[in-house]
């Protein structure tokens, strides 16, 4: 077989076509929530065994961003409530409701696609978070009776998953090199060990049939600097050769 049309098609295909990023980084706060319900039929589908949790998270990232792709690197706490329905407590020995704050470190990557809108640039974006428990601990017992405050719920890395993640975002440019940018996702995160360890702690209770859902948004709100662009066109090159040093048009007296 004749590799030489192949390779010059590809040349011809890569010496016609414009490349070219934009490169920023920044950083900001961000604001969320997930909601996790785990529902449960037991006993032949007499009882509903039910477990909620509210989670509010609050925290810091910086990110860098390449045009069509960006990455994050999101440091956070969370505060965390916990409530049983009574059947879950009998099938789980789940004695009382809690609250817990904890910490998280997540890593993000996602896929983006700007639309220029003069002063305003806005993006779909979707990706995928992974976030690593770093601690979790006791902040209240709601009877007082089973948790001492600082004590854990679970070792820290039993609260690690992933996070799927989707939304939109916003740039609004303040200067030649700085802008702002606003982004808002929603969330489906996978079930982590913790999830999955009351699962089966309600299975073996008798269920026949056990779920658990965990949605969730977040917004974020950060200032972001431009920090150069790569760009290359064979035309552009050839074209740039051309120009006298300095660029731009040649302007001739009257």
């Amino acid at each position: 077989m004749n590799k030489k049309p192949i390779l010059v098609s590809v040349f011809i295909f890569l010496s016609s076509t414009t490349f070219s990023l934009d490169l920023s980084t920044g950083y900001g706060l961000t604001l969320g929530a997930n909601f996790d319900t785990l529902t449960s039929d037991v006993d032949n589908g007499a009882a509903l065994a039910k477990q909620l949790y509210s989670q509010f998270n609050f925290g810091a990232l910086v990110f860098f961003d390449a045009t069509y792709v960006m990455a994050d690197i999101n440091f956070y706490g969370s505060s965390t409530t916990f409530l049983h329905n009574k059947t879950l407590k009998n099938y789980t020995n789940v004695n009382d409701d809690y609250q817990l704050i904890g910490a998280n470190l997540a890593f993000g990557f996602y896929l983006k696609y700007p639309f220029n809108l003069g002063y305003i640039s806005i993006f779909p974006i979707a990706g995928i978070q992974g976030s690593i428990g770093l601690a979790q601990n006791f902040s209240r017992d709601f009877d007082g009776i089973n948790a001492k405050k600082g004590e854990s719920y679970g070792d820290a890395k039993d609260w690690s998953t992933f996070i799927v993640k989707g939304g939109v975002g916003a740039d609004v440019r303040m200067s030649g090199i700085m802008f702002f940018r606003a982004e808002l996702f929603f969330d489906y995160k996978f079930n982590s060990a913790l999830d999955k360890a009351f699962i089966d702690a309600v299975e073996k209770g008798g269920s026949l049939l056990t779920y658990n859902n965990n949605m969730g948004f977040e917004a974020s709100f950060m200032l972001g600097y431009r920090i150069g662009a790569v760009s290359t066109t064979s035309e552009e090159v050839f074209t740039n050769s051309r120009q006298p040093r300095g660029g731009g048009d040649i302007y001739y007296p009257k």
